[in-house]
């Protein structure tokens, strides 16, 4: 899982910034924010884990978007830059 920021990139991090086209289409967004998926912070999840019973569907980023941007996440992963947190949410 990766994270979306109104608050900018953290020092050290890295991460994309989201067209203003797909904030405007998620809920909860300020899309006059830019805002950040960040790529340097990862967690490890998965959808039957009981933090997800009370969560909010705020809407979809687009494939298309992800596609090259987790290509470059799994190139960094896999060259030992960026760690995932398996701890849970």
């Amino acid at each position: 899982m990766l994270a979306l920021s109104q608050s900018g990139v953290p020092e050290g991090g890295y991460g994309e910034e989201v067209p203003k086209e797909i904030i405007e289409g998620l809920r909860k967004l300020d899309s006059s924010k830019s805002t950040w998926l960040i790529t340097s912070e990862h967690n490890a999840d998965v959808s039957d884990h009981p933090s997800f019973e009370d969560c909010e569907y705020l809407g979809t980023i687009p494939k298309s978007y992800l596609l090259p941007i987790l290509r470059t996440l799994i190139e960094r992963l896999r060259a030992g830059d960026g760690e995932i947190n398996r701890t849970g949410t």
